[in-house]
């Protein structure tokens, strides 16, 4: 009867065994599980952070582009302000020989 009992023993303790086992691994395995869907839920947000950075950087870009054309419009209207001012001037200078013969 011993030697019954010790067979059944020796075949249901490693089936307890393993189901413990198994029981652990699928725990372990619902874990991993949940961290890498963790982890693309992060990857997609940096993603997206990324993204927005991109086309914040898109439109910052085309803001300088243009303030820089801006300024050349002013730069050409100065230009062109000092251009007429030494017309006159001339024609003041002009004007003040001729009033003078």
């Amino acid at each position: 009867m011993k030697f019954v009992i010790s067979i059944y023993i020796f075949f249901l303790v490693p089936s307890l065994f393993c189901q413990t086992s198994s029981d652990a691994l699928k725990k372990e395995q619902k874990k991993i599980e949940k961290k890498i869907s963790n982890t693309k839920a992060l990857l997609n947000t940096v993603k997206n952070n990324a993204n927005a950075s991109l086309n914040e950087l898109r439109i910052v870009d085309n803001q300088i582009k243009n303030r820089e054309a801006l300024v050349a419009v002013y730069d050409n209207q100065v230009q062109a302000s000092e251009i007429k001012m030494r017309e006159k001037s001339n024609e003041i200078n002009t004007l003040k020989i001729n009033l003078l013969n």
